[in-house]
């Protein structure tokens, strides 16, 4: 597989509202980043057919709340969530082969 560009839900801090009252967490930023691999996600024997896994790279903005949490691979990749939904075209081929796991010829 070539490196890709997709949507992933990129983890940041951010501000967040429940119930009336804000608060300063994690929160999911939809983020169009390159990935060079790709998981499929599992779930009790199940696959999900709406999400994969995606090493992305991560943006600097994104960078030190991730190195924080011991998240990053190699100080620039970090696994992230995209949705089908986001990217049917560029996720397509992926889905349709079959295959668990896909990775870019580089990181064999």
């Amino acid at each position: 597989m070539k490196p890709i560009r997709l949507q992933v839900q990129m983890p940041t801090l951010g501000v967040f509202t429940i119930k009336g009252r804000s608060a300063i967490g994690e929160i999911e930023q939809l983020t169009e980043t390159m990935v060079i691999a790709l998981r499929r996600v599992e779930f009790k024997g199940v696959l999900d057919e709406q999400t994969v896994r995606a090493l992305a790279f991560v943006p600097e903005a994104f960078r030190p709340h991730l190195r924080c949490e011991g998240r990053l691979i190699d100080g620039e990749y970090a696994w992230c969530l995209a949705h089908l939904a986001d990217n049917k075209k560029s996720l397509a081929p992926f889905m349709a082969s079959g295959e668990r796991e896909c990775k870019t010829e580089g990181e064999q």
